[in-house]
């Protein structure tokens, strides 16, 4: 599973997801840092990424088009942790949703849990 960080993200969580076997890059990295989210969208959608964020139109533009990818992790109510307490979040917790990012869906994490919404949203 390979995970693109938004611009609301830190560099350094890629750092750590990459350092723990998975794949990880910024938008920064492929110069889509001041892109809109649409690009971001199809951008994730063409290489399989999953889009890690703090940004809730994400979701909003994914039922907007009725779509049934990329899939996208909501970091919004956990974003001010530090880059690798949120990477031990992620890592953690992904065996619990991990088949749901496979097959399409918007996960938001909070402190209360884990929320798995699949796509298409309604």
């Amino acid at each position: 599973m390979s995970f693109l960080a938004d611009k609301n993200i830190s560099h350094r969580l890629c750092a750590f997801l990459n350092n723990a076997g998975y794949e990880a890059a910024h938008v920064d990295q492929f110069s889509l840092g001041a892109a809109e989210d649409v690009a971001i969208l199809d951008f994730a959608r063409s290489g399989e990424w999953v889009i890690v964020t703090s940004d809730t139109d994400f979701g909003t533009l994914l039922a907007a088009q009725r779509a049934t990818d990329p899939a996208v992790i909501l970091t919004r109510e956990v974003s001010t942790l530090r880059a690798d307490d949120l990477a031990r979040l992620l890592i953690v917790n992904l065996s619990a949703f991990d088949e749901a990012l496979k097959t399409g869906a918007v996960v938001a994490i909070s402190p209360r849990g884990i929320r798995v919404r699949r796509l298409p949203l309604r």
